[in-house]
């Protein structure tokens, strides 16, 4: 829904500019009315078993010596 919404945003936007500079036939702008989609484009990832490994050899090389710690308590 999430691109539905991207379109009738991107569509509203046009007709108001076609409006603001008085484009001729252009009076109103009926996607005005229309009523935007529920987006919930959510997703949920875990992080392989590489990348935690990668991540851990990353926090482990930082200058921060609490990195590490506020990391995995994330």
């Amino acid at each position: 829904m999430g691109t539905a919404n991207q379109a009738l945003f991107l569509l509203r936007a046009i007709l108001n500019l076609a409006i603001k500079w008085e484009v001729p036939g252009i009076t109103v702008n009926p996607a005005i009315g229309i009523k935007v989609h529920d987006a919930n484009n959510a997703r949920e990832r875990y992080l392989t078993v590489e990348e935690t490994e990668r991540l851990r050899n990353a926090l482990g090389k930082s200058a921060n010596p609490n990195l590490k710690s506020i990391v995995e308590l994330l």
